[in-house]
């Protein structure tokens, strides 16, 4: 240190010595009324509560601090060769930590290390938060000081080609949706809703599916863009076109009625969320899916297959399966993957055997066992539906060789299994002894009882 230095009374000498350090501070206010503290006397003054002790020590020096309801503390370092390594560390109370407890060593990393972020940020509620990473967004759920990865999604320029970077300019959660913009364009990224499966990724959109979770991204406005499309091709890939807009460094601020207020270096701009893709989305990520239904009208029913998987990738298969334009096997499908057996229940008691076997004529392959016949019977047996699933085995052996092969494994199910009556499906599946009784059970041959 120099003389100058010396000489400041903000330099401290020690905290010179120490290096970069994450010190932790807690401001406290003054009791005093305004009207007596003068000029000089600052409304709050910081109390220090200690450093953080930081994971990987001075070989990670940091660099920059992301706050939050967890702190992330980046470092960035170079190689020998001027290479960038950059990551970060999430920090936050140790668990058995006194609330009242602030001092720094009661905090430590939660987490496993992440890249580098250009930008991370939490959401209202501290259950999301979301990392930029050059050109792609991290999102990951929090739940107990544990973190998930939810996905990621490419992060879109309005750039031309010849520009290879993408500056982001602001991220930004709005009640459970994410929202990013660029130096000229700005999307929208929807999360999935919840811990369940994602469904096979039909939405033809700017959708990303990732093995451990979804995130669906569309652009909302930008340079460059095709202007909207008819409605008869809007409809036919059920995806928001992005609007023309010449935006110039757009920051995402609030929603303001029906559409994303943004502040750009031209001045306030709205960009309009009147599509109903994007009202079904923001108004699900808000908690109100009964004003998201209002908006299935909307879209028109050849389309409700597509809309059906949307839903499901927002935690609403419950809302999907009573898309109207749904057909009856998605609608099986969903009931069966999500244990609706209700719903499940009252497809059987409402459609008969031959519509059911329809679907896909007895099993794909001609083998009963992937009959979806025999898959809505067995989620019926194993939540204890047996009447129903002995009327569709008594159904089924009805049709004749039709529907033998299927009657027989469901019929085999129920005797196995001791159900009351299945001695009549038994005779309806093998027949009768010459003396005309019938055969025990056990004297029956297993590729009698199950049509092999």
């Amino acid at each position: 240190a120099g003389d100058d230095d010396e000489d400041n009374d903000e330099f401290d000498a020690n905290a010179a010595r120490l290096g970069p350090r994450v010190e932790l501070k807690i401001l406290v206010g003054v009791t005093a009324e305004a009207t007596e503290i003068s000029g000089s006397v600052a409304a709050a003054t910081s109390t220090t509560l200690g450093d953080i002790v930081l994971r990987g020590g001075a070989r990670h020096p940091p660099t920059a601090l992301f706050g939050g309801p967890v702190l992330c503390v980046a470092s960035l370092t170079y190689d020998r060769e001027g290479r960038p390594e950059g990551m970060a560390y999430l920090y936050t109370r140790k668990e058995g930590t006194e609330a009242a407890d602030n001092r720094a060593s009661a905090y430590g990393t939660v987490g496993p290390s992440l890249p580098y972020p250009d930008h991370f940020v939490w959401d209202d509620e501290g259950r999301h938060c979301a990392a930029v990473v050059g050109d792609r967004v991290a999102v990951y759920r929090v739940s107990h000081s544990s973190f998930s990865l939810i996905g990621t999604a490419p992060i879109l320029s309005g750039l031309r080609a010849e520009h290879s970077s993408t500056a982001v300019e602001s991220v930004k959660f709005i009640h459970g949706v994410l929202y990013v913009s660029t130096q000229n364009l700005v999307q929208v990224i929807f999360l999935s809703g919840g811990d369940t499966a994602a469904s096979n990724g039909e939405i033809d959109g700017d959708g990303v599916q990732d093995g451990w979770g979804t995130l669906d991204s569309y652009v909302l406005a930008g340079p460059d863009v095709p202007a909207n499309s008819s409605s008869q091709e809007l409809t036919k890939l059920l995806r928001p076109s992005p609007l023309p807009m010449a935006l110039n460094q757009p920051s995402i601020l609030a929603y303001h009625g029906s559409s994303l207020l943004l502040s750009t270096a031209s001045g306030v701009r709205m960009v309009p969320l009147l599509h109903p893709l994007l009202r079904i989305g923001i108004l699900l990520a808000a908690g109100q899916p009964e004003v998201a239904s209002k908006w299935f009208d909307a879209v028109p029913r050849r389309n409700h297959e597509a809309l059906a998987i949307f839903l499901e990738r927002r935690g609403a298969p419950d809302m999907a399966v009573n898309l109207q334009g749904l057909s009856l096997e998605s609608t099986i499908d969903i009931c069966i993957r999500y244990g609706m057996t209700d719903r499940l229940k009252d497809i059987v008691d409402t459609h008969s055997v031959i519509q059911l076997r329809a679907i896909d004529g007895g099993g794909r392959g001609g083998i009963a066992s992937r009959s979806l016949l025999v898959g809505i019977a067995l989620n019926l047996f194993a939540n204890g539906h047996v009447d129903a699933v002995s009327r569709i085995a008594s159904d089924l052996l009805g049709l004749g060789d039709q529907g033998r092969a299927e009657g027989r494994l469901l019929a085999g199910l129920l005797v196995s299994a001791g159900t009351a009556g299945s001695d009549k499906l038994l005779t309806q599946a093998v027949g009768t002894l010459p003396d005309g009784t019938v055969p025990a059970p056990g004297d029956i041959p297993a590729t009698s009882i199950l049509g092999v």
